[in-house]
């Protein structure tokens, strides 16, 4: 991919949030990271942390759909 830093993202369907710490850490780009399961969300924020990636990766809980919609 040929994304410049700080370019906005959205991960649907993160799960424990894989692809949005690659977008993050390789390439610097601004992750907002979506997904249905209140218990994925809660480990992906966890492992966010640990990656020290909280300034590029936002975890939302919630139905995709809906979100984006608003």
């Amino acid at each position: 991919m040929q994304l410049k830093p700080g370019a906005r993202m959205r991960d649907v369907g993160c799960g424990l949030g894989g692809s949005a710490f690659v977008l993050a850490r390789d390439y610097q780009a601004q992750v907002t990271a979506i997904d249905l399961s209140v218990n994925m969300i809660d480990v992906a924020r966890e492992r966010c942390s640990e990656y020290r990636l909280q300034a590029l990766v936002e975890f939302v809980h919630g139905d995709c759909l809906e979100l984006l919609a608003r």
